[in-house]
């Protein structure tokens, strides 16, 4: 399959009532115009619109956090002991990208801003952590909020200090956990998996288009809810019921004259 790249502008809604246009780089199938999943060029359009999301909200840029950090040798823990943010959710937002509440953000602002109000302290926290030494990893228990009356509680290994007891950062276990947690939620929903909807097209050979047409859902957000985002209540239904339903696909084959094309349902 020959491919092109052109400029697209697609929409976001980062919040409530806030869209965002964004212009980048898309991959087109040079014969059929449709678009071909392209993993690097789609994570380059949603990094360009948070960007634009952080700047009309004035955020503080999750490199800033990092450089600071670096520059004064201090930890997540050590950070978030600061600025009052759970060391777990600081590391979200410093290494995954997750979007500031108002509040965490001017207190992290505050301090990057003014950092020679904390020069004693970071001495402090210095002279007394060090450098991680020897670490060992034991299974906690964290509680998330998926929504406002819904908490969920994962016991996952994480990793620590064993001279301190205190907890060091591990991405890797990190995403672990989290993947614990988004499969709970999902199971409780019961919710369509990433996995099933990418099955799904390579089973029937449908691009992201055709299955948009087929679903109503919207070709720009169907990358999304492959990559582990959580679909609507409605977008759910129908997924589900087509899905279980593969022998409609060839219905719809049949009624818009057109065939699956393999080649367009690249895995995440």
């Amino acid at each position: 399959m020959e491919t092109i790249v052109k400029e697209v502008t697609r929409l976001f809604i980062f919040g409530k009532n806030d869209p965002i246009e964004v212009t980048s780089l898309a991959r087109f199938n040079k014969e059929t115009g449709e678009e071909v999943p392209d993993k690097e060029l789609d994570e380059i359009t949603v990094e360009k619109g948070e960007a634009i999301y952080r700047k009309r909200h004035k955020l503080i840029d999750p490199k800033v956090i990092t450089e600071f950090r670096q520059n004064f040798d201090i930890t997540f823990e050590e950070l978030a002991e600061i600025v009052k943010i759970d060391a777990f959710t600081l590391e979200l937002i410093e290494n995954a990208g997750l979007l500031l509440t108002d509040e965490q953000n001017l207190r992290l602002k505050l301090l990057v801003e003014n950092p020679d109000a904390y020069k004693e302290y970071f001495s402090i926290c210095h002279g007394r952590l060090g450098k991680y030494k020897e670490t060992f990893v034991k299974d906690v228990t964290y509680t998330f909020c998926y929504d406002i009356d819904e908490q969920i509680e994962v016991t996952s290994p994480l990793c620590f200090d064993k001279e301190t007891g205190e907890e060091v950062p591990d991405k890797v276990l990190y995403e672990a956990m989290i993947g614990k947690a988004d499969a709970i939620y999902r199971e409780r929903h019961k919710l369509v998996s990433p996995q099933e909807i990418i099955d799904f097209r390579k089973q029937t050979g449908l691009s992201q288009k055709q299955l948009s047409e087929i679903t109503s859902i919207s070709e720009d957000w169907l990358p999304f809810l492959e990559r582990g985002e959580f679909p609507n209540q409605e977008e759910n239904v129908i997924l589900k019921a087509v899905i279980q339903h593969p022998e409609l696909i060839e219905v719809y084959f049949k009624e818009t004259n057109t065939s699956p094309d393999e080649e367009e349902t690249t895995d995440y």
